[in-house]
């Protein structure tokens, strides 16, 4: 079971957690490359070539395509990257007593 549904279980039984709002975050902070690279290995496949594009150029790409249902990104996702997506869950883990699974790709075998 991952983390996050660990940590749910464990809050529907913990009277002190009730109302309380956690920040849910892997162990390590990563780089755009590096999730890719990662969920890439996971999956199987080798890795690709990667072409630096600017973001603006991406963020008018999404716009243009992310509707259509292969598209692998949509504007949204693009903005959210752009913004940033740490945060510091040791509240939660201290809280729930839970040890933080590291994203590699031995962790993500539900995706072969």
């Amino acid at each position: 079971m991952g983390d996050l549904a660990k940590g749910i279980a464990a809050a529907l039984i913990n009277d002190p957690s009730a109302g309380k709002v956690y920040h849910v975050g892997g162990p390590e902070k990563l780089m755009w490359r590096e999730t890719i690279d990662t969920i890439t290995s996971a999956v199987g496949k080798r890795r690709k070539w990667k072409i630096p594009v600017p973001a603006w150029g991406i963020r008018a790409i999404a716009a243009l395509l992310g509707w259509l249902p292969f598209f692998p990104i949509t504007r949204d996702q693009i903005t959210m990257l752009m913004e940033g997506n740490t945060c510091d869950g040791s509240d939660f883990y201290k809280e729930f007593d839970i040890e933080p699974t590291a994203f590699t790709p031995e962790n993500l075998d539900y995706l072969r």
